[in-house]
């Protein structure tokens, strides 16, 4: 029988607490080198779509990793969530910007630059709690992401960041959209190319 989400998301909070900040700082910069080495590979990704690290949640940091993308020349983008519409729309992340937190604790930048045109990313490193062999990945349950994901261009990769290895199998919804690829600390496992 397959876990329910709820259930799941108890499980994987719990985890990321259970490693604490020094273990989950060390883990952060491992996802960094690996991210970096995935980006490496692929120089024809410039425009990259990234989440800021809600810190509450202890998700992974990100914050080296923008530092990273800006030095080898990346344009950067995040998101601003809309609760009102349900919907995240789109900003630039600009070098030396200081990020301030929403009403729910989201990072965002203090200055916004809002993105109209979404068709430059090629890449959208994804904030997940767990995810199976699939790359069936499971948040929140909002789905902000998978309705974001849904008006990208077709070729756009969609990777998630995990502290965690994959499940065999989580429990899916029509809604949802899989990732392409996960990088984990020590490996990048690859699902759909």
């Amino acid at each position: 029988m397959i876990e329910d989400k709820d259930s799941i998301r108890r499980r994987y909070k719990q985890k990321r607490a259970d490693l604490g900040p020094e273990q989950r700082s060390v883990l952060s910069a491992q996802l960094t080198e690996q991210a970096m080495a995935f980006l490496a590979a692929r120089d024809q990704v410039r425009h990259v779509h990234l989440f800021l690290p809600i810190a509450r949640l202890h998700e992974v940091d990100t914050s080296l990793l923008v530092a990273r993308l800006f030095q080898c020349g990346r344009t950067l983008y995040t998101s601003v969530t809309d609760f009102s519409a349900k919907e995240m729309q789109t900003v630039a992340l600009l070098p030396g910007i200081a990020w301030e937190e929403d009403e729910m604790g989201i990072p965002v930048p203090a200055a916004l630059q809002w993105v109209e045109q979404e068709d430059k990313i090629d890449l959208v490193l994804l904030p997940l709690l767990a995810f199976d062999l699939e790359g069936v990945r499971v948040g929140y349950g909002m789905g902000y992401y998978d309705q974001f994901l849904s008006r990208l261009p077709a070729g756009v990769w969609k990777v998630g960041l995990s502290y965690f290895p994959p499940e065999e199998r989580l429990p899916r919804e029509n809604h949802d959209v899989p990732m392409d690829a996960c990088i984990l600390p020590n490996e990048i496992l690859y699902f759909n190319r």
